[in-house]
């Protein structure tokens, strides 16, 4: 028998029913909680608890590492659509706004736990930090994931308006997205030092100092990219360029060249960010964001408007294109080609591998259990707090001019901002698992991410789907 090929097997039947009802019953777990609250990724993750590690171990563990793998994917895909859909004149405004949320978010958890577990549960210094590192990552995916959902479905929120605006294109959504972004950009620097800090393996690794100016460096410069005016625009008249001449010169339609440009760049901008020290899922979102302004572009260049509720064209049609051209934009070549994909299968395995992380069984020892809850709601007002910047922050001489009641404060925005930052996932398990924590302060930590993973999503959810409009008044809309 040759040893250059794999030895086929028909697969048993068993492997055969496990995999196909764990697939029906992710989609499933999703659909329920979706229709109820518009958080359906919190069905994936308790269907990837009872399937996984944590409960049966109905999954093998090499099934558990494959669907990591996929879900991984899945959730680079999540992030690459949400950069689609961000307004970048938009981001840029709020980036400051973003910075101030984000950097509030990530030192508050930190200090309340090294309060909390250092003087109150008597835990070590390193375990206080480490364990505060993991609480203040948000995750990325959960906060786009929700609020495509929310966008995807905005007659089901309870909004009674004729074009339902989608959130991703509005203020307040736009200063989440981005305080997401840099949250995960701090959480992967955490990430890295921790391990520096305690270096107890005997591993080498590297230098504290570039730990911590390489990804932050990095990042940096990849937020440049869609910051920087003249670059921005450079960067987009070169990729529209390069999606004329690939549909002149392959003869194929406009779909089949947008998604093949979404892969290579895609592809290329995840590698090139990883490499140089930088999180896979900013190169994402880059690459997101330059090819929606690639579209924009296109939409201007054939002279037609935007609409404040989607502002990026499903289709350009010109009077010389024939019916070939209609899934021609990368937004719709994503949503024609690759969202099939993506929505049924590799999203719901990233959520649901979420699950399959978490010990569940080993949180329910007595003292664990309280101080694992008191722990929890700490975690959650602390990133809560990020809201209280929309209160206070001050409106500026043109939104003045258009609207003379622009300073006025409504609580909605605020409460919206401050329960989508609640949300951990990926980066919260990845800092906890890499900061060789006690058992103890590891199960608190797992507590603290179990209740906030599930908690954030669902509250976000039943406040859109209740509250859309006032979430969305005023200058924030």
């Amino acid at each position: 028998m040759s040893t250059r090929a794999a030895v086929y097997h028909e697969p048993a039947l068993p492997d055969i029913l496990v995999a196909s009802s764990y697939l029906y019953l992710l989609n499933l777990a999703y659909w329920v909680v979706e229709k109820t609250c518009h958080a359906g990724l919190v069905g994936n993750i308790i269907i990837g608890i009872i399937y996984g590690t944590p409960l049966s171990r109905i999954l093998q563990p090499a099934w558990e590492a494959t669907f990591w793998l996929l879900g991984y994917v899945g959730l680079i895909l999540i992030v690459f659509e949400g950069g689609l859909h961000t307004d970048l004149d938009l981001f840029r405004e709020n980036v400051v706004l973003s910075i101030v949320t984000a950097s509030t978010g990530i030192a508050v958890p930190i200090g309340l736990t090294l309060l909390l577990f250092h003087f109150g549960f008597h835990l070590s210094l390193m375990d206080s930090f480490a364990a505060g590192a993991a609480l203040a990552a948000t995750s990325l995916g959960t906060t786009f994931a929700v609020l495509e959902s929310s966008a995807r479905n905005p007659k089901e929120t309870g909004s009674e308006a004729s074009t339902p605006i989608d959130i991703r294109h509005t203020r307040i959504g736009c200063t989440l997205l981005a305080a997401a972004l840099i949250d995960d950009i701090l959480g992967l620097v955490l990430a890295a030092v921790i391990p520096s800090i305690r270096n107890t393996d005997g591993e080498q690794h590297k230098p504290l100092a570039e730990a911590i100016a390489r990804p932050i460096g990095v990042s940096i410069a990849l937020f440049l990219l869609v910051e920087i005016g003249p670059l921005r625009r450079g960067l987009v008249a070169c990729l529209s360029f390069v999606h004329r001449k690939a549909r002149s010169w392959m003869q194929l339609d406009g779909a089949s060249i947008c998604t093949f440009l979404i892969v290579v760049t895609l592809s290329a901008m995840v590698a090139a960010a990883h490499y140089a020290g930088a999180s896979v899922l900013l190169g994402a979102w880059v690459t997101g964001a330059m090819l929606g302004e690639v579209d924009r572009a296109e939409q201007r260049r054939h002279g037609l408007e935007e609409h404040p509720s989607n502002p990026l064209p499903s289709e350009i049609v010109t009077e010389s294109q024939g019916p070939r051209t209609t899934h021609s934009t990368f937004l719709a070549a994503f949503e024609y080609h690759l969202v099939p994909i993506q929505k049924p299968i590799l999203a719901p395995l990233f959520f649901g591998a979420i699950g399959t992380a978490i010990p569940f069984l080993d949180l329910w020892a007595g003292r664990i259990i309280w101080r694992g809850i008191i722990y929890s709601v700490l975690m959650v007002i602390a990133k809560m707090v990020v809201g209280v910047w929309i209160l206070v922050w001050p409106s500026t001489d043109k939104e003045r001019t258009q609207n003379p009641d622009a300073q006025s404060t409504s609580t909605y925005p605020a409460l919206l901002l401050s329960i989508a930052m609640v949300s951990r996932g990926e980066i919260s398990l990845l800092i906890a698992q890499l900061g060789q924590l006690s058992d103890e302060a590891y199960q608190l930590t797992m507590w603290a991410i179990l209740l906030c993973t599930i908690l954030g999503p669902l509250c976000t959810g039943l406040l859109l789907k209740r509250k859309r409009e006032e979430c969305l008044a005023g200058r924030w809309g």
